[in-house]
């Protein structure tokens, strides 16, 4: 049933190093595409950075330099390990997306073509959560690196953000509070 899928569902931030298959992750492009959008513009826009590819060693390298620039350390060696640490992360997880959304000059149509991209990120990772993988939805360091030029993202792209996907290590348990804490009913 879905809400046993909607209620296991985890932002995922440890994975294994088991590969993640290009028909995979097609299988989770296609269920994203399937997000309601009210204007029919279908906003959402994917880049897919394989784990071997160049690109996703420029990335690293980005990332890193991104980090070591903007560290809020003023230790060299602080400044450093952070740096090196996003690289890694970046270099290690088996898939990588990012999600961008097409940006309109019309506030309330860019506000509805983001919450399109919302719910295309959700259903991607409900339908990865069905088939065991796990993904952890980042907006931080990853997103702020100004990676757009680099990956190819078009100017009237926003970034929603970027998708770590592989098999968790982990599968934790969620807790949310009562419907009665956050509903009113009149």
């Amino acid at each position: 049933m879905i809400i046993e899928v909607i209620e296991k569902r985890r932002n995922i931030k440890e994975f294994t190093q088991e590969k993640i298959s290009k028909d995979s992750i097609e299988y989770l492009l296609n269920a994203a595409i399937w997000a309601p959008n009210h204007r029919k513009t279908e906003p959402w826009r994917f880049i897919v950075i394989p784990k071997d590819s160049k690109m996703r060693i420029k990335l690293a390298n980005h990332i890193h330099d991104w980090n070591y620039k903007n560290a809020s350390s003023k230790d060299e060696n602080a400044k450093k390990e952070i740096a090196n640490k996003e690289k890694v992360k970046i270099l290690n997880v088996p898939a990588l997306i990012y999600v961008y959304y097409v940006e309109d000059s019309d506030p309330e149509v860019d506000k509805e073509n983001y919450s399109a991209v919302s719910c295309a990120i959700q259903n991607l990772m409900l339908a990865a959560q069905e088939i065991g993988i796990g993904v952890g939805w980042s907006t931080g360091k990853v997103c702020k690196a100004k990676v757009e030029t680099l990956i190819g993202a078009e100017p009237d792209w926003e970034i929603a953000g970027a998708l770590f996907l592989g098999k968790p290590k982990n599968q934790t348990q969620g807790k949310r509070r009562p419907i009665n804490e956050c509903t009113i009913w009149h």
